[in-house]
């Protein structure tokens, strides 16, 4: 009796799974194009873990060209040294206003007004606690090694 009863859990779980991963993002598609200088500006982006949030104030690749995404940018050096960046919008709240903010350990980032908890500090960006089911918008990161990351879309 119990063995029906926990494969109908797993199922449905499998289901919205698949569904969560099929359905597109409902952040819309904004233009990123940032240079991020590690050896000045964003020297703390050096330390692993660290995290950066990048607005209106940050340093687009042209200044004529301004491009945060849809309400800035949140740049992570994760646990494997890699660097990572997400929209800083909140999936679920889905307003360029409501942003999410890293917790102290650069592990998840927190919605303020939601309370969903995305994880952050392996790049996924997944929703791991909350109402929200899609995970953060992810942009393009390159590295060149010697203290410059572009993000990207």
């Amino acid at each position: 009796m119990k063995r029906p009863h926990i494969a109908s859990i797993v199922a449905t779980l499998l289901v919205g799974l698949v569904t969560a991963c099929t359905e597109p993002n409902p952040i819309d598609n904004y233009p990123v194009a940032l240079r991020l200088d590690l050896t000045f500006n964003d020297k703390a982006l050096r330390t692993v873990p660290s995290a950066a949030t990048y607005t209106h104030y940050s340093h687009p690749i042209s200044s004529a060209y301004r491009a945060f995404g849809f309400g800035g940018v949140l740049v992570v050096h994760g646990v494997d040294a890699k660097f990572y960046a997400f929209d800083l919008s909140c999936p679920y709240e889905n307003r360029s206003s409501v942003r999410v903010e890293p917790d102290s350990d650069i592990i998840y980032a927190v919605c303020p007004q939601c309370g969903t908890k995305y994880l952050i500090n392996d790049g996924s960006g997944v929703p791991v606690e909350g109402v929200g089911r899609h995970g953060l918008k992810p942009y393009k990161t390159e590295s060149d090694g010697r203290g410059t990351v572009i993000v990207y879309n």
